[in-house]
Parts: C-alpha cells; structure tokens; sequence
C-alpha cells in the first residue's frame, strides 16, 4: 500500500490518540520532521503535517558536515512560514558516517549565521558523538547553546 498524505494524517493522529488519551501519556513531546526534501512527489512537506492539534514541535534533519545549502535553508525557511506558530527544532544533526573532517565550529556558524529561529538541536551519534569531533567545546560552551 503506498502511503499518501491522508494516510499519514490518520496513522498520526491515531497513534497520538493512544497514546495521550487512552494510555494517559501526557509527557510525550510531538514532533513532526519530515526529510529535509520532499521526496513523495505528494507537494511539499508542510502537505504531510499532521495539524497544530497534534504537533508541538516542527524540524528537519542537517546531516551535511553541518552546513546548509541555500536551497535547503530556503526549504526549511518556507516549512516554518507554511507551518508558522509552532518552534522549529534541527532535529538530528550529526556527521555523516563518511566524513572524517567534521568540525563543530562550521555547524555553530550555521546555526548562527542562518538559523537564529532554531529551538534546539540534536546530535544523532552514527560512528562518532559529537565531542569526538573537533570543536565540541566550541558548541557547547557557546552562550547561545544552553546544554543542560
């Protein structure tokens, strides 16, 4: 069966359903990241967003050594306009298992330079965490970066 956008939208909304009302879970964060490009060939991906009831957070995934492109920043800039008063979180980021030259400093500029609207990120470990890439005091110990 091929998955089209109502699907999604019900499969969703269904799973959260369980979850906050018959299982009681009411600690549960819900947070819709679609591929950074929309591959479905559906629209774009604020097509696949589930509704404000049901989200709290919106995000996409960097794995690009920590940069952006300008596509994908213009990608990610037009999902949170479509999709506007929920925050919007980077929400794996990490190196990709083939690069050996990740360098934490280049994804602080990133975020600095072009995602000030950024809640919070999160580091995926593939092969290595991040404090074992260069830098990593950099990132964390940066004031902007509450790391608690």
């Amino acid at each position: 069966t091929t998955m089209t956008t109502g699907r999604f939208h019900t499969l969703w909304r269904q799973t959260y359903d369980y979850l906050t009302n018959t299982k009681g879970l009411n600690n549960l964060l819900w947070v819709f990241a679609p591929s950074t490009k929309e591959r479905s060939g559906v629209g774009g991906t604020e097509n696949w967003y589930p509704g404000d009831d049901y989200v709290d957070v919106i995000g996409m995934s960097n794995y690009l050594g920590g940069t952006t492109t300008q596509d994908d920043r213009d990608d990610q800039l037009a999902f949170t306009q479509a999709i506007p008063n929920k925050p919007f979180a980077i929400t794996e980021c990490c190196r990709n298992g083939n690069e050996s030259n990740y360098d934490n400093s280049v994804f602080l500029d990133e975020l600095t330079d072009n995602y000030q609207y950024v809640s919070y990120f999160m580091f995926w470990k593939d092969s290595k965490a991040p404090t074992e890439s260069p830098n990593a005091s950099v990132l964390f110990n940066d004031p902007l970066i509450d790391n608690r």
